[in-house]
Protein backbone atom coordinates (compact mmCIF):
# COMPACT_ATOMS: atom_id res chain seq x y z
CA UNK A 1 0.00 0.00 0.00
CA UNK A 2 1.52 3.25 -0.59
CA UNK A 3 1.95 6.03 1.92
CA UNK A 4 -0.74 8.23 2.51
CA UNK A 5 0.49 11.87 2.53
CA UNK A 6 -1.04 13.91 5.54
CA UNK A 7 -4.25 16.10 3.94
CA UNK A 8 -2.69 19.75 4.58
CA UNK A 9 -6.31 21.05 5.14
CA UNK A 10 -8.48 21.09 8.07
CA UNK A 11 -11.77 22.62 6.36
CA UNK A 12 -12.45 19.82 3.94
CA UNK A 13 -15.86 20.15 4.16
CA UNK A 14 -17.13 23.47 4.97
CA UNK A 15 -20.70 23.20 4.89
CA UNK A 16 -20.43 20.93 8.11
CA UNK A 17 -17.41 22.35 9.57
CA UNK A 18 -18.06 25.91 9.64
CA UNK A 19 -21.73 25.28 11.69
CA UNK A 20 -20.21 22.97 14.02
CA UNK A 21 -17.56 25.72 14.94
CA UNK A 22 -19.86 28.25 15.21
CA UNK A 23 -22.14 26.12 17.79
CA UNK A 24 -19.07 25.73 19.68
CA UNK A 25 -17.87 29.46 19.40
CA UNK A 26 -21.34 30.56 20.61
CA UNK A 27 -22.12 27.76 23.01
CA UNK A 28 -18.76 28.74 24.63
CA UNK A 29 -19.36 32.92 24.05
CA UNK A 30 -23.08 32.94 25.94
CA UNK A 31 -21.06 30.75 28.51
CA UNK A 32 -18.42 33.34 28.92
CA UNK A 33 -20.58 36.11 28.85
CA UNK A 34 -23.03 34.52 31.59
CA UNK A 35 -20.50 33.76 34.17
CA UNK A 36 -18.80 37.30 33.34
CA UNK A 37 -22.07 39.04 34.30
CA UNK A 38 -23.36 36.52 37.16
CA UNK A 39 -19.49 37.14 38.57
CA UNK A 40 -19.97 40.34 38.30
CA UNK A 41 -23.51 40.81 39.57
CA UNK A 42 -21.98 38.96 43.08
CA UNK A 43 -19.17 41.27 43.72
CA UNK A 44 -21.34 44.54 43.09
CA UNK A 45 -24.06 42.72 45.22
CA UNK A 46 -21.57 41.65 48.53
CA UNK A 47 -18.90 44.24 47.63
CA UNK A 48 -19.16 47.79 47.72
CA UNK A 49 -18.57 48.97 43.94
CA UNK A 50 -15.28 51.34 44.93
CA UNK A 51 -13.68 48.60 46.29
CA UNK A 52 -14.65 46.05 43.53
CA UNK A 53 -13.67 48.10 40.50
CA UNK A 54 -9.95 47.39 40.27
CA UNK A 55 -10.59 43.47 41.19
CA UNK A 56 -13.71 43.35 38.94
CA UNK A 57 -11.61 45.21 35.97
CA UNK A 58 -8.51 42.46 36.52
CA UNK A 59 -10.83 39.11 36.90
CA UNK A 60 -12.60 40.22 33.77
CA UNK A 61 -9.14 40.98 31.97
CA UNK A 62 -8.48 37.27 32.94
CA UNK A 63 -11.45 35.71 31.94
CA UNK A 64 -11.30 37.41 28.60
CA UNK A 65 -7.92 36.42 28.17
CA UNK A 66 -8.74 32.73 29.05
CA UNK A 67 -11.71 32.50 27.26
CA UNK A 68 -9.61 33.79 23.99
CA UNK A 69 -7.39 30.63 24.68
CA UNK A 70 -9.93 28.39 25.10
CA UNK A 71 -11.95 29.67 22.11
CA UNK A 72 -8.94 28.87 20.20
CA UNK A 73 -7.63 25.51 21.45
CA UNK A 74 -11.46 23.99 21.06
CA UNK A 75 -11.43 25.31 17.23
CA UNK A 76 -8.48 23.83 16.91
CA UNK A 77 -9.60 20.35 18.12
CA UNK A 78 -13.26 20.76 16.33
CA UNK A 79 -11.47 21.22 13.10
CA UNK A 80 -8.91 18.50 13.87
CA UNK A 81 -11.95 16.30 15.29
CA UNK A 82 -14.11 16.99 12.59
CA UNK A 83 -11.92 16.44 9.43
CA UNK A 84 -11.15 12.74 10.91
CA UNK A 85 -14.88 12.39 10.22
CA UNK A 86 -15.99 14.35 7.14
CA UNK A 87 -12.31 13.83 5.17
CA UNK A 88 -12.72 10.28 5.09
CA UNK A 89 -16.97 10.82 3.89
CA UNK A 90 -15.38 13.15 1.13
CA UNK A 91 -13.27 10.55 0.14
CA UNK A 92 -15.42 7.79 0.16
CA UNK A 93 -18.58 10.28 -1.98
CA UNK A 94 -15.52 10.53 -4.40
CA UNK A 95 -14.53 7.46 -4.72
CA UNK A 96 -17.97 6.28 -5.17
CA UNK A 97 -18.79 8.75 -7.93
CA UNK A 98 -15.93 7.50 -9.88
CA UNK A 99 -16.99 3.55 -9.18
CA UNK A 100 -20.45 4.95 -10.74
CA UNK A 101 -18.90 6.45 -13.78
CA UNK A 102 -16.49 3.37 -14.50
CA UNK A 103 -16.96 0.11 -12.28
CA UNK A 104 -14.54 -1.38 -14.35
CA UNK A 105 -11.72 1.11 -13.13
CA UNK A 106 -12.50 1.34 -9.60
CA UNK A 107 -9.89 1.95 -7.10
CA UNK A 108 -9.80 0.87 -4.06
CA UNK A 109 -9.18 3.55 -1.30
CA UNK A 110 -7.30 3.45 2.22
CA UNK A 111 -8.37 6.03 4.86
CA UNK A 112 -5.49 7.09 7.81
CA UNK A 113 -5.59 5.29 11.04
CA UNK A 114 -6.80 7.89 13.18
CA UNK A 115 -9.97 8.25 10.45
CA UNK A 116 -13.24 7.33 11.70
CA UNK A 117 -15.00 5.01 9.31
CA UNK A 118 -12.17 2.50 8.40
CA UNK A 119 -14.22 -0.25 8.43
CA UNK A 120 -16.09 1.22 5.76
CA UNK A 121 -13.16 1.77 3.26
CA UNK A 122 -12.88 -2.40 3.96
CA UNK A 123 -16.32 -2.52 2.56
CA UNK A 124 -16.09 -0.56 -0.81
CA UNK A 125 -13.13 -2.29 -1.72
CA UNK A 126 -14.28 -5.13 -1.59
CA UNK A 127 -17.26 -3.93 -4.06
CA UNK A 128 -14.16 -2.61 -6.43
CA UNK A 129 -12.88 -6.34 -6.77
CA UNK A 130 -16.55 -7.40 -7.05
CA UNK A 131 -17.05 -4.81 -9.77
CA UNK A 132 -13.43 -5.61 -11.44
CA UNK A 133 -14.36 -9.60 -11.51
CA UNK A 134 -17.65 -8.59 -12.97
CA UNK A 135 -16.42 -6.79 -15.78
CA UNK A 136 -13.41 -9.25 -15.85
CA UNK A 137 -16.12 -11.92 -16.45
CA UNK A 138 -18.17 -9.71 -18.93
CA UNK A 139 -15.15 -9.11 -21.05
CA UNK A 140 -14.23 -13.19 -21.32
CA UNK A 141 -17.81 -13.76 -22.57
CA UNK A 142 -17.84 -11.24 -24.68
CA UNK A 143 -14.74 -12.74 -26.21
CA UNK A 144 -16.29 -16.17 -25.90
CA UNK A 145 -19.62 -14.49 -28.01
CA UNK A 146 -17.37 -12.29 -30.27
CA UNK A 147 -15.76 -15.94 -31.17
CA UNK A 148 -18.55 -17.56 -32.08
CA UNK A 149 -19.89 -15.02 -34.50
CA UNK A 150 -17.05 -14.70 -36.14
CA UNK A 151 -16.19 -18.90 -36.64
CA UNK A 152 -13.75 -19.22 -34.71
CA UNK A 153 -15.59 -21.02 -32.29
CA UNK A 154 -18.62 -23.85 -33.02
CA UNK A 155 -21.51 -22.79 -30.68
CA UNK A 156 -21.20 -26.17 -29.25
CA UNK A 157 -17.59 -25.37 -27.75
CA UNK A 158 -18.79 -21.28 -27.13
CA UNK A 159 -21.32 -22.53 -24.84
CA UNK A 160 -19.21 -25.38 -22.83
CA UNK A 161 -17.01 -21.89 -22.11
CA UNK A 162 -19.92 -19.82 -21.25
CA UNK A 163 -21.12 -22.33 -19.26
CA UNK A 164 -17.62 -22.98 -17.32
CA UNK A 165 -18.06 -19.21 -16.86
CA UNK A 166 -21.45 -19.54 -15.87
CA UNK A 167 -20.63 -22.12 -13.17
CA UNK A 168 -17.36 -20.44 -11.90
CA UNK A 169 -18.56 -17.52 -11.62
CA UNK A 170 -22.08 -17.45 -11.38
CA UNK A 171 -22.95 -15.47 -8.29
CA UNK A 172 -20.79 -13.04 -9.91
CA UNK A 173 -22.88 -12.88 -12.46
Amino acid sequence: MKKQNKRRSYVVYPRIQFPLAGVVIITAGGSFLISALLLSAYFLMHFTPRLVYPINHQLMLLLGMGFCVLLVVISYLLFKFSHRVVGPVIKLQRALHALSENPGAAEPIAFRRKDFFTQTAVSYNQICQYCKERERIRREMRSVIEKINQDKLSVKEGGILLEKLYNTDADLI
